[in-house]
């Protein structure tokens, strides 16, 4: 179908004007963007969401929200992220959400256009949030985590949530016994 639209247009894929609708298939970055400045991008919204995926999920972190709210702070962060930087970037965070696409973009023909695209910036999506992530990890490590109380290993074991599939009480609806090769491998481990 987008070929088509090209086609209509008179737009041949991998054209300097296929650029449009080659960005279906990946992340491009604004024009006004230079690739380091989309590497920088990409790098600070990968770290922020990082920083906060440690801080959401952190046990030693009291002001962490409740297990339920959890995923909901991710995701607003994830929003939040978005809003900002797509603007710029299109948001990839991700490498495996552009480059996968782009390898259909250059199975389709869009060639040049789709790797390495406009301005030869594919990079920045790749190594961006390789390069965000760790950063994010660690900048929460030395500014928030030193701050936390320490929590022991024996403590952490300890905790009451279930561990094996012999510990968790489900329904048997089907009248067979379903967990019977978990629990033998689950009790080994305990």
């Amino acid at each position: 179908m987008l070929l088509r639209q090209d086609e209509l247009r008179g737009i041949k894929p991998g054209d300097a004007a296929s650029v449009t609708t080659a960005a279906a298939f990946g992340d491009y970055f604004h024009a006004d963007l230079e690739p380091l400045g989309a590497f920088a991008v990409e790098a600070l919204g990968t770290g922020i969401l990082m920083f906060m995926i440690f801080a959401v999920t952190d046990e030693r972190n009291a002001g962490r929200p409740t297990s339920g709210a959890g995923p909901f702070v991710v995701g607003m962060t994830v929003t939040v992220i978005i809003s900002l930087f797509a603007p710029l970037t299109m948001a990839g965070l991700n490498p495996a959400r552009d480059f996968g696409p782009r390898i259909v973009a250059i199975l389709a023909g869009y060639g040049q256009m789709a790797l390495p695209g406009p301005r030869g910036g594919f990079w920045a999506y790749l190594l961006g949030p390789c390069f965000g992530a760790p950063i994010g990890g660690l900048l929460y490590d030395f500014l928030i985590a030193p701050g936390l109380p320490q929590v022991s290993e024996e403590q952490l074991s300890m905790k009451s949530e279930p561990c094996c599939a012999d510990q968790i009480e489900l329904p048997n609806l089907l009248g067979k016994d379903l967990f019977q090769i978990g629990r033998a491998s689950c009790r080994e481990r305990v």
